[in-house]
């Protein structure tokens, strides 16, 4: 059952990241309600972590593009001097901290 899971995970992973079709120039997405169309290149794994650290210091445990009914999302793990770790979401167009869990 978990390789089943893995596998179509990844299946979903990579239909999200290939383009296809005549959607490949132009991405449609719902950002805080507004159905817009784009061009937008996808932020780096490296521009999300410089968004994180713009308003948390500490180490960077994980980062990754997580799968979201708007615009794309990094989610950012990171680990405080205090030993605690927060979550950090951010917006995978604009480098926007989203929410800080």
């Amino acid at each position: 059952m978990k390789k089943l899971m893995r596998t179509f995970f990844l299946l979903l992973l990579l239909s999200l990241i290939i383009p296809g079709g005549s959607t490949a120039s132009a991405r449609e997405h719902k950002h805080k309600g507004r159905h817009t169309e784009t061009s937008q290149a996808i932020i780096s794994k490296g521009q999300a972590i410089s968004a994180v650290k713009g308003e948390l210091r500490g180490k960077v445990l994980s980062v990754r593009l997580i799968p979201s009914e708007g615009p794309p999302v990094y989610r950012v793990k990171i680990l405080l001097s205090k030993g605690r770790v927060r979550t950090v979401f951010v917006d995978g167009f604009t480098a926007q901290v989203i929410r800080i869990r």
